[in-house]
């Protein structure tokens, strides 16, 4: 949603579908930020070391530019992001 290309009712529509699954919560305590930032380089969309994502356009409907399908995303998005999850999906919540 911060790099606009997802409308704000597919955000909220996947949110509230991720809590009703009740995945299950571990506490944000017990997950460190940095270790999740530096294991997202091993991922296979990341290049030479750079952070790679699929962006979604709608639910369902990745972004796709110049036949691209993953894309940098600033790290200030990123840890933006990481905080998002680790603060509305952990156990504490």
């Amino acid at each position: 949603m911060l790099l606009n290309h997802l409308k704000k009712e597919s955000f909220y529509r996947i949110e509230c579908l991720l809590k009703k699954i009740a995945l299950p919560n571990v506490s944000a305590q017990l997950l460190d930020k940095e270790k999740l930032w530096h294991a997202m380089r091993l991922d296979k969309k990341s290049i030479n070391n750079i952070r790679r994502f699929v962006l979604l356009k709608n639910i369902g409907t990745p972004l796709i530019k110049k036949e691209e399908f993953s894309f940098k995303v600033p790290d200030e998005i990123i840890f933006s992001g990481l905080d998002y999850l680790l603060n509305n999906f952990s156990a504490n919540n």
